[in-house]
């Protein structure tokens, strides 16, 4: 019986080892399962965190002198940016290209346009002769040669690159470059910019036709084969891309003065619209009416933080060809800034006429806003809104509204702020009593209300 009785004790002691251990590997499974889980989450978060980004962890603000992204201070190109340099046919784009380069690889400026130090420039060029290209070499380094003597430009030059291409349009055009770009940065030669030079010789399709067009910018289906597109090139390659670009042939003088004439570059290019919503910073270059050796650059879409001056209603730059006789025995392939007494000759008129029409443009917003029942002054876009429709221009009428929002008491405004919906004045321009009267019309106008509801009740 205790011989029995012991085998039973046995037993049941091997059986509840059993369910311990059982349920040991059980939590171990479970633990296992948890971590697991854990594990594809976090590398789950991971691939999200890389597409999508919390905005406080994008970057930090940090001024254009100490961001190594600003290529070109305004900031008018950035690495993975774009900048469309755009002209009539003939106007001396391709001399700008070559000059540009040239300059920006030593640091110095062209045409306003600040380089953040040394820049190494690929130029993909799809026009040009190797005669041609020598030609405007040559003459370039000459003139940069009497503007910056101390600099050695021969050996500057060997850092601007020239890139043939031919034949290479579309998808086909945009793989030869990454390619390029991935040699390049193994070898360590990245460049900073590249520049397509004209942008019709590497498109391979119809400009004006947004749905060849944004693929070839933003990524899609060309021709039924997918290209990330331009944009994810440039950012990959943490490059910057500058475009020379044609305007499409104008019909008639009368539109060819106009483009000579307007503050709208971005919109001139030939092609899709969205050139210009793509594209960060624009300028044209057009040539000056009675003074054929003149182009005037006009700034257009980021253009105002390039500090030109404002003439002719937009802001605005002006070259002329060399004097000097070039390699050729004719005259030099080069640009040169103009003499003040130049520049006061073509532009004289222009910044008496602003000035005028500033002046006129502060006068009769300052007149609205004393008018105005309840002037709409919360911004500067209400302020600009009061003259709408009387044939001010809209920069001018800017400027003033900045002036008046800067100084109000200045101007001796007595004027009424406007109640908004939520019921409360945000802002005012005019003297202290104002204020007090406007807290007062406030009050009265709340117990309007309140007696109105009651009525309707």
């Amino acid at each position: 019986m205790s011989e029995n009785f012991g085998d039973v004790v046995k037993v049941m002691a091997l059986e509840g080892g059993e369910d311990e251990e059982r349920q040991r590997q059980e939590k171990i499974e479970a633990m296992r399962k948890e971590a697991g889980s854990l594990v594809k989450r976090e590398i789950a978060k991971r691939d999200l965190l890389a597409h999508v980004v919390p905005v406080d962890d994008m970057g930090d603000y940090v001024s254009e002198a100490d961001d190594p992204n600003v290529l070109i201070y305004g900031p008018w190109l950035e690495r993975g940016g774009s900048a469309f340099w755009v002209s009539t046919a003939g106007t001396g784009k391709s001399i700008g290209c070559m000059q540009m380069a040239h300059a920006m690889s030593a640091g110095k400026p062209f045409c306003g346009l600040r380089p953040r130090g040394r820049l190494k420039f690929w130029i993909f060029q799809s026009e040009d002769s190797s005669r041609r290209l020598a030609q405007d070499r040559i003459d370039v380094r000459a003139e940069l040669a009497e503007q910056y003597p101390d600099e050695d430009w021969n050996k500057i030059g060997r850092s601007v690159k020239v890139v043939k291409l031919t034949g290479k349009t579309g998808v086909v055009f945009l793989r030869e470059v990454d390619g390029l770009l991935t040699m390049a940065a193994a070898a360590g030669e990245k460049p900073d910019v590249i520049v397509l030079n004209p942008f019709l010789a590497f498109v391979g399709g119809p400009i004006v036709d947004g749905g060849y067009i944004t693929p070839f910018l933003r990524g899609g289906i060309i021709e039924r084969e997918y290209t990330e597109g331009l944009q994810a090139l440039l950012e990959r390659h943490g490059v910057g891309v500058l475009i020379f670009h044609h305007t499409p042939k104008p019909p008639n003088e009368k539109e060819l003065k106009s483009w000579m004439t307007s503050a709208f570059p971005e919109y001139q290019g030939s092609g899709s619209s969205d050139l210009t919503n793509w594209g960060r910073s624009f300028v044209t270059m057009m040539k000056v009416p009675d003074h054929p050796n003149m182009v005037c650059v006009t700034a257009g879409k980021n253009g105002a933080e390039l500090g030109w001056d404002r003439i002719g209603g937009a802001f605005r730059r002006y070259m002329a060809y060399s004097s000097e006789i070039g390699i050729s025995g004719r005259g030099r392939h080069a640009w040169r800034d103009l003499t003040d007494e130049e520049l006061a000759e073509v532009t004289g008129d222009k910044v008496a006429n602003d000035e005028r029409q500033q002046a006129e443009a502060l006068e009769r917003l300052v007149g609205a806003i004393k008018t105005a029942e309840a002037a709409p002054i919360k911004s500067q876009n209400e302020l600009v809104a009061l003259l709408a429709g009387q044939g001010v221009k809209r920069a001018f009428v800017r400027m003033a509204a900045d002036k008046v929002l800067a100084d109000p008491a200045a101007f001796r405004l007595t004027v009424k702020p406007i109640l908004h919906a939520n019921r409360r004045w945000l802002h005012h321009i005019g003297l202290a009593e104002n204020i007090a009267q406007a807290e007062q019309e406030q009050a009265e106008r709340v117990k309007l209300e309140a007696f109105r509801r009651g009525a309707d009740a």
